[in-house]
């Protein structure tokens, strides 16, 4: 996670707790641009910067934690609460249920494209084997290797 994403999610966190109007598309959006700014990242990082990616993502994490638990607080409801809520439709107008679907969508394929680089990653890494040459058989020992000739 570059600073600039960083940065722009603790922007994007300062405007809730300023309790400033807010489009709640225009926050939907922002966050999901930084997600995918941060897919597009680790989708061409080499390992190595995978991994830093991953501690600062981490960093991120631990930060939108801290801010969205500040938030819950100061609405009076719990986070299981606000999750329960975000699944069902009844407590949405019908605009703003499209949009949480759409938003919901557009996240889960850009964390299936982040498992999937990170995946290829840990593949790359392990060192590759040789496949069975169909038709031969590997060497086994043989049982009497063992005994001793008299």
């Amino acid at each position: 996670m570059s600073s600039q994403e960083l940065l722009r999610l603790k922007e994007l966190f300062a405007k809730i707790a300023a309790q400033k109007p807010i489009e709640v598309e225009a926050v939907f959006e922002e966050a999901l641009n930084i997600f995918e700014a941060l897919v597009v990242q680790l989708e061409g990082a080499s390992l190595e910067q995978k991994q830093e990616l991953l501690s600062e993502m981490q960093e991120a994490g631990a930060l939108i934690s801290k801010e969205s638990s500040a938030l819950y607080e100061r609405i009076g409801m719990r986070e299981e609460e606000i999750s329960t809520r975000s699944d069902s439709s009844q407590y949405y107008p019908e605009e703003y249920w499209r949009l949480i679907q759409s938003m919901r969508q557009r996240l889960n394929e850009l964390a299936g494209r982040a498992a999937k680089s990170l995946k290829s990653s840990i593949l790359e890494e392990k060192p590759s084997q040789k496949p069975p040459t169909p038709g031969k058989r590997p060497p086994t020992p043989s049982k009497r290797s063992d005994w001793l000739k008299s």
